[in-house]
Formats: C-alpha cells, sequence, structure tokens
C-alpha cells in the first residue's frame, strides 16, 4: 500500500470515526469558549469546555480528552503551564501523547518559541478564524491517529520478535545463544567428543553482584550491560568456543578440543577484557564491572555425565 492510499484509508477512518473524538477547550472567556466549541461541534467532535488550567487538569485526570485547545493567559493556571504539566509529566506519561493547541492573542516569533519548548504541538492566532481552527484540528486527529496506529503496529511487531526469541534458541538481549541452544547442543559435544577422544573446555563467567543491579536498576540498563559484556567476552574467546548467556548475569563457553594452557590464556584475557575499565550506559551512567570465571575440563565418563544442569551450577543466588 503506497503512502497516498494509506493517507485516504485515514482520512475515511477520521470522517467515521469523528463523533468518537473529544476535544477539551480551555478558555476563560464565554464569548470565545462559545465560538470555538460551536466550530467544533458543526464538525461532529465531542466537546467539553473549562474555564482555567486547574479545572482542565482534573478534566484530563479523570478522561484524558483526544486533543485539546486552550488559551494561553488564564487566572490560576495558565495554557502554558498546563502544556508543560501535560508535555512533560513523568507519573502520567500516557498524557504526553495528547495534542495540545495553544491559543493567544500574542501572535509573534517568542510567544510561538515559548509555546513549542513547552510542548504544543500547534499554535494558534486570537481571533478564531473558523477554518484555520477546523484545518489545524483535523490535522491534530490526523497525526493522533496515525500515532495510534503505528503504536498498534509495533505492539505486534514487538510481540511477534518476542515470539521468534521464544522459539527460537537467541538471547534477545545480546544476540548470544541461550538456555535452550544450550541444551541442543550439549548431546551433540558430548558425542563429537567422544568419538574423537577430545576434551570439552567449559568456562563460566559470573558477573558479580548481579542481584544488586538487577534490584537497582531498570531492565534497558540491565540489557546494555549484558550486551557490553558479551561483546567484550566474545573478543577474546577463541574462534571456535561458543557463547551462551543463561540470565542473571551468567555466560558460559564451550571450547572444543580444550587444553589446560588455553583456557588458562583465555580466562585471563576474559578477565582483563572485562573487569579492567567501565562500562558506559545510557544516562551517562558507569560501571566497573566484576566478574569470576571459572574453567573446567572434559573427558571420557566424566564428559558424558555431564548434564545442562552441572554447568547451571555457578548461577548466583
Amino acid at each position: 500500500m503506497t503512502w497516498r492510499e494509506e493517507e485516504i484509508n485515514l482520512l475515511k477512518t477520521l470522517n467515521y470515526r469523528r463523533h468518537e473524538l473529544s476535544v477539551l477547550v480551555v478558555e476563560d472567556d464565554r464569548v470565545m469558549a462559545t465560538i470555538t466549541s460551536k466550530i467544533l461541534l458543526r464538525e461532529g467532535y465531542r466537546v467539553e469546555v473549562v474555564a482555567n488550567g486547574d479545572e482542565a487538569w482534573q478534566k484530563i485526570l479523570l478522561q484524558p480528552p483526544d486533543l485539546i485547545i486552550s488559551d494561553w493567559s488564564m487566572p490560576q493556571t495558565s495554557g502554558l503551564a498546563l502544556c508543560q504539566r501535560i508535555k512533560l509529566n513523568i507519573e502520567h506519561p500516557h498524557l504526553q501523547s495528547i495534542y495540545f493547541i495553544m491559543q493567544t492573542v500574542h501572535d509573534c516569533s517568542q510567544h510561538r518559541e515559548l509555546a513549542l519548548q513547552a510542548g504544543a504541538d500547534e499554535f494558534l492566532a486570537k481571533p478564531v478564524d473558523p477554518t484555520e481552527i477546523k484545518a489545524r484540528v483535523l490535522a491534530g486527529f490526523r497525526y493522533t491517529l496515525l500515532r495510534q496506529s503505528l503504536e498498534i503496529a509495533n505492539g505486534r511487531i514487538a510481540a511477534y520478535r518476542s515470539q521468534l526469541f521464544a522459539v527460537q534458541m537467541i538471547c534477545p538481549e545480546c544476540r548470544l545463544l541461550n538456555l535452550r541452544a544450550l541444551s541442543k547442543a550439549l548431546p551433540h559435544f558430548q558425542e563429537r567428543m567422544q568419538l574423537r577422544g577430545g576434551t570439552l573446555g567449559v568456562m563460566r563467567i559470573a558477573v558479580r553482584d548481579w542481584v544488586a543491579i538487577a534490584q537497582g536498576y531498570p531492565p534497558h540498563i540491565q540489557n546494555e550491560l549484558v550486551e557490553a559484556v558479551s561483546g567484550r567476552l566474545l573478543n577474546q574467546i577463541p574462534s571456535h568456543a561458543l557463547t551462551y548467556y543463561l540470565n542473571q548475569g551468567l555466560f558460559l563457553c564451550l571450547i572444543p578440543e580444550a587444553t589446560e594452557v588455553l583456557c588458562a590464556e583465555t580466562t585471563q584475557r576474559v578477565h582483563h577484557s572485562i573487569s579492567s575499565r567501565s562500562v558506559v550506559v545510557s544516562f551517562n551512567l558507569s560501571f566497573l564491572v566484576l566478574v569470576e570465571v571459572t574453567t573446567s575440563l572434559h573427558s571420557g565418563s566424566q564428559l558424558s555425565e555431564l548434564t545442562v544442569e552441572d554447568l547451571l551450577t555457578s548461577v548466583p543466588q
């Protein structure tokens, strides 16, 4: 479907749903409030009118409108303060997407700049021009519906990706193989090493104090740490090794044909690469990631009896 076809469908949806779309008019001048509300009611929108920013805020908390048209200069809470309260509200982030049109008699670049900095999506000069207000409100609703459709599409994509990661064997945080992949791969490693009479090296890399990190920081910070550690880890392990992330800050490397010397050298490189310098993530947060690196060699009957549960014994509690 082309962008033009998408736009036509969006306009059809807008015309069909116009009676469902709500506008909150915030205006202390009764004449202006009546004029604005009549223009919008003729267009088929649902309209509510309040006289100041405090009344508007109470209405918004009870039932957020789809669009707000607010005067700038009002007693008590001004339109500019109301706009900032909505657009910069961390406690009620769902309100930030409400389309906000600021109205004022001060039609100058300085006032436009202040309104836009406060978060206003559009700026209208008084006196009200019916044609212009209808066009600006229509554009605002077109934007709102497009944003809603994108949010729905993104939600579907995220759900689809989660399903893919669930059936696949890749960890979404760092793109390493996951526990499911380890369960599938271990029997093949055991069979191959037994046929060759070789040795399988197992290296466990556990991030210290992971429980404290998980309790003190949000998931996206944890994911960035995991991604940074995995990148440093992959740069140091042998090219024929397979690396897994098993959650809770635990990484695991399976190294076919390993020797004590190879494991010792790799352990030293991995430890130095991860813990020698800080990891910087979002908001310029800096972490000195300390890890515990342990290795073990398995061959013969010891290798054949090795289970995934044995490999998980170093998961930090």
